[in-house]
C-alpha cells in the first residue's frame, strides 16, 4: 500500500525502467566530450523504434534528445574553455559546431555569456580564490 509520503517521494531517476533502457546510450554521453549520434542510431543501440526512444527519453530527462546532446556538447565546452587555453574557435570545430559563430550563440544562449567572458569568470574566480 501506497502512503502519502512514497506518493510525494521521487524516485532516483536511474532506478526508472526508461533509464536502464536507455543506458546504451547514456554510457556513450558519459564516456565522451562529444557524441554524433542520430535519434535512429541512438534508438538502434538501446532496440527500440525511434518514436518510443524519443517519448522514453523525453519521459526521463524532460528534455528532447537533440536537446540533451547539445546541452551535453555546450557544457563539454564549458569544461574545455575553463581548463585549457585552447581557442574557442578550435573548441568549436572539435565539438563539431556547424561555425565558431554558432557555438557562441547556442553557448550564450545556454550560459548567457559568451565563451570568451566565461573564460574571463573562471580566471578571475580562480585568481581571486584565497589560499
Amino acid at each position: 500500500m501506497h502512503t502519502q509520503s512514497n506518493l510525494l517521494t521521487p524516485k532516483p531517476i536511474y532506478s526508472s525502467a526508461g533509464y536502464k533502457k536507455l543506458s546504451p546510450v547514456i554510457n556513450l554521453f558519459r564516456q565522451k566530450s562529444c557524441v554524433e549520434i542520430t535519434l535512429i542510431e541512438a534508438a538502434e543501440m538501446c532496440f527500440v523504434s525511434p518514436s518510443h526512444f524519443s517519448r522514453m527519453f523525453k519521459t526521463v530527462f524532460r528534455c528532447n534528445f537533440s536537446e540533451y546532446c547539445l546541452r551535453h556538447k555546450l557544457y563539454s565546452a564549458a569544461r574545455l574553455i575553463s581548463q585549457t587555453e585552447r581557442s574557442i574557435t578550435d573548441i568549436s570545430y572539435e565539438l563539431y559546431f556547424s561555425s565558431p559563430s554558432h557555438f557562441i550563440a547556442q553557448f550564450k544562449r545556454q550560459f548567457e555569456v559568451t565563451p570568451f567572458k566565461y573564460r574571463q569568470n573562471v580566471q578571475k574566480r580562480t585568481r581571486t580564490k584565497p589560499q
